[in-house]
């Protein structure tokens, strides 16, 4: 889990190999003063566009992307400032099921935690270096946004 000071109110998780918990991660923005909490996982799918898929693999320019997660965060939190923002990635093959990201909001009314929840996963999938590489009976494909396939392998 990241360490992140008590003033701090955005906590990026080391992007890895290891599953994600998105309970840890939505206990980093816990606040007895915010209590609206949004956690949104996103999960490995069995299918994307009508193709079934057998597993996914991310990549990343980890330094990076944990610098452009934090980025967002703390613009997050400019446009929401009660807002605290957790934020985890994980890279490497995931099957079936598998969590590969959590945002997790917390903020003074549950418009505020949802919206800013929204938009830090919005813009995660523009921003942040982490590339997905869709694996399916009929080949393996990378995806450059949400269902386009760039090339076929």
């Amino acid at each position: 889990m990241s360490e992140r000071p008590e003033d701090d109110p955005v906590t990026v998780f080391p992007i890895g190999t290891a599953p994600l918990d998105p309970t840890s991660v939505e206990q980093a923005v816990q606040d007895p003063a915010l209590p609206a909490r949004c956690t949104f996982s996103g999960v490995v799918r069995d299918s994307s566009h009508g193709h079934p898929s057998t597993h996914l693999v991310y990549e990343a320019y980890a330094a990076m992307a944990a610098k452009e997660l934090a980025s967002l965060g703390v613009e997050a939190t400019r446009c929401w400032p009660e807002a605290r923002v957790a934020l985890a990635h994980r890279i490497g093959r995931l099957e079936i099921g598998e969590v590969s990201v959590v945002v997790a909001v917390a903020a003074g009314s549950s418009s505020a935690a949802l919206d800013a929840s929204r938009w830090v996963m919005d813009e995660l999938k523009v921003r942040v270096p982490i590339w997905k590489k869709e694996f399916r009976p009929d080949g393996a494909f990378w995806i450059e946004g949400p269902g386009e396939h760039l090339s076929g392998e």
